[in-house]
């Protein structure tokens, strides 16, 4: 009778979280800054009154952060991140915020509500509060990644077919300005040409003289274009 020999069982192998794939491109260091922008952000949140003079309810405007975290995006887009800085502030943010507030109605004012579509990923609820914030945080990354597979479209724009006539002259600047308005985003799209110094002159009015080459210095970051 042959001898039974026994299989070798290989050990299933768990894959990286969002989180750890994060970390692990970025650094201690790059995380640590994000860590103290969301802490920042806290911070702002818990100092502003919950009531005004008059008795009414206020809410935290978080801030942009965007231009304070520009070589951070630089960074993330260099590494292949789909992600921006400010996405994962958001979630850092809420998810320290969840643990510093003392009820929920506390914590609906002090996280600032939700502007943009972009940010339901962060959209903790405050009967998470008893999970460990390392769970917690976990779990909302997973969500911005799951966000981002569902959100993310890349495509080639090659002409434009104008469906009002008598804006014809107001494309494709026209075409994007709609397209953001109707999506609630704040982005704003400049094309090469005269009325980018039109722009200029007036964002940044009494200069001693204007071309074309100072105003895309000025309008390129951040920005489309």
């Amino acid at each position: 009778m042959p001898g039974l020999t026994k299989r070798k069982q290989t050990p299933s192998l768990l894959s990286m979280s969002f989180l750890d794939t994060i970390k692990g491109r970025i650094g201690r260091e790059t995380y640590s800054r994000l860590e103290d922008a969301a802490e920042k952000e806290v911070a702002l949140a818990m100092q502003m009154p919950l009531r005004d003079q008059y008795g009414q309810e206020m809410f935290y405007e978080p801030r942009l952060l965007l231009g304070d975290l520009l070589a951070e995006c630089e960074a993330f887009e260099q590494l292949g991140l789909k992600i921006l800085p400010i996405d994962a502030v958001a979630v850092l943010f809420r998810c320290k915020l969840l643990r510093a507030t003392s009820t929920e109605e506390e914590y609906r004012q002090r996280h600032g509500g939700f502007a943009h579509a972009h940010e339901f990923h962060a959209l903790i609820r405050w009967t998470e509060r008893t999970d460990s914030m390392d769970v917690l945080i976990n779990r909302y990354f997973t969500k911005l990644e799951t966000e981002i597979r569902e959100r993310t479209l890349l495509t080639h724009i090659n002409s434009f077919d104008s469906s009002r006539p008598d804006k014809t002259d107001q494309y494709p600047q026209g075409f994007f300005d709609d397209l953001f308005a109707s999506l609630h985003l704040p982005f704003v799209c400049f094309f090469e040409g005269d009325p980018l110094v039109e722009k200029y002159e007036r964002i940044e009015p009494g200069l001693l003289s204007y071309d074309l080459d100072e105003a895309k210095q000025f309008l390129c970051a951040p920005s489309f274009g």
